[in-house]
């Protein structure tokens, strides 16, 4: 498994910022969305993610984000610096890309991203907000977090999967189907109270 690092051209002649931790999120971004044998690569290209063609091109990258990842380090430090996606169904690109502490990704993670759980009787729930779902279900947060990443089986025999991008649009299907029904049926209600 040969990560980017080893096979795309050395910046460094350029711009010099090819040992920087800049240019590392963004062999980041194209590793976890191309290699099938990082861990991560089932939260990212497993799910479909990936980025934007221009990205390929560090220097591309570099002109989108640059001047935002400098402001930011310069407000919150290096290593409270990540880039987060606005919306974690969709792929990395500049207008869902943002420069986000460690605190505000995963507060990201636990309400942009859809995820289902199912009870120890098999019953599946769909939510968007991991912290409100525990709180709901007289679970612990973080034990559903492990569970989604990973790094537990279940938590109080409950089982946790993020949705894949099929399941996403099948599900978004869904409560836009849910939508329009409930709306002829206000409409018709309408009408009968008009009758009356």
């Amino acid at each position: 498994c040969k990560y980017y690092r080893t096979v795309v051209p050395h910046p460094s002649k350029t711009h010099g910022l090819a040992d920087t931790r800049f240019y590392n999120i963004w062999r980041h971004v194209k590793n976890r969305c191309n290699l099938e044998c990082m861990d991560s690569y089932k939260y990212y290209g497993g799910r479909g993610i990936t980025y934007c063609e221009e990205w390929e091109n560090f220097d591309n990258f570099m002109n989108d984000m640059y001047q935002e990842y400098l402001e930011h380090v310069d407000k919150f430090g290096e290593k409270n610096t990540s880039l987060d996606r606005i919306d974690l169904n969709k792929n990395y690109y500049k207008e869902n890309c943002r420069w986000a502490t460690n605190k505000e990704q995963v507060e990201n993670r636990s309400t942009t991203r859809y995820f289902k759980a199912i009870s120890p009787d098999g019953e599946v729930f769909i939510s968007l907000n991991q912290m409100d779902f525990a709180a709901e279900h007289n679970m612990q947060y973080p034990n559903i977090n492990k569970c989604l990443n990973g790094h537990r089986n279940h938590h109080k025999n409950w089982k946790f999967f993020y949705l894949t991008k099929e399941e996403y649009n099948e599900y978004k299907t869904y409560l836009e189907n849910l939508r329009q029904a409930n709306e002829i049926m206000n409409m018709n209600q309408e009408i009968v109270n008009g009758l009356e």
